[in-house]
């Protein structure tokens, strides 16, 4: 539309680098959460037993869409989204059942805490377009790691971890933030403009019994880079190329 101000690839690179956080941080922590607190026995069923606990086929559509439905039918929870694991978390975990008043519930509730992960990736997903400085961006990531700790504080209270899923989690927490604050480094040594991709090791989920998945390590640089030439258009190539990798990354949570 004409006369609608967009930013810029530059403008827009600290929004998207706190989408990018939240959405691979609030994913990881939701899945471990569910996990964790999950009733079933088996995850194979989840679908069978969503609808058990439910009690009606209405209740069912009502509460999950027919894109959920299918999800929850191929169960493969590495795929399931933001919306769809807090949907779960309200349904079938051990969590307070009036889901209304998760938002009004004292601040420090893991119900609230999730909450407000929640409608921290919507603030996101609906602001996309929202220039952020880098100090408003650095807030940001300061909160969601903040949030996110004290989420896995809560779920430590609440049910029996081991230490090193905990202590992992944190890590995971810690590295995706840290490496979404990187810089950009240029080089004129010549070469093509190269991204190094973040990359999160596969995760073996067995298909029957309760289970925590076990993310062991994130890793990779965003980004480096190294380009020919000087003009003006290899900056905006970069950045575009970064933008790209950074949607490749958000798996199922490609939300603008």
């Amino acid at each position: 539309m004409s006369g609608v101000n967009h930013p810029s690839f530059k403008e827009s690179l600290n929004t998207l680098r706190v989408h990018h956080a939240v959405v691979q941080v609030g994913q990881r922590i939701m899945l471990f959460v569910f996990t964790t607190l999950f009733l079933g026995d088996d995850l194979r069923d989840i679908s069978g037993y969503t609808l058990r606990k439910l009690g009606s086929t209405e209740e069912y559509e009502r509460i999950f869409n027919h894109a959920q439905r299918n999800q929850l039918r191929i169960g493969d929870c590495r795929s399931w989204d933001i919306s769809l694991l807090f949907q779960l978390l309200q349904t079938v975990c051990e969590l307070n059942p009036d889901v209304k008043i998760w938002g009004k519930l004292p601040r420090n509730s893991l119900e609230k805490l999730l909450h407000r992960l929640k409608s921290l990736r919507n603030y996101m997903a609906h602001n996309i377009k929202s220039i952020f400085t880098k100090q408003q961006r650095d807030q940001k990531l300061g909160e969601i790691r903040n949030l996110c700790h004290e989420i896995l504080r809560k779920l430590e209270e609440k049910a029996r971890i081991s230490q090193k899923d905990i202590h992992e989690h944190r890590q995971l927490i810690d590295s995706i933030i840290d490496e979404v604050k990187k810089d950009i480094n240029e080089s004129s040594h010549g070469g093509n403009a190269i991204i190094a991709e973040s990359q999160c090791d596969t995760v073996d989920v067995p298909q029957s019994g309760k289970f925590r998945p076990n993310y062991r390590s994130f890793k990779g640089e965003v980004a480096q880079c190294a380009y020919l030439g000087s003009s003006v258009t290899k900056e905006s190539s970069i950045i575009n190329q970064l933008i790209s990798n950074f949607w490749k990354y958000a798996g199922p949570e490609l939300v603008i």
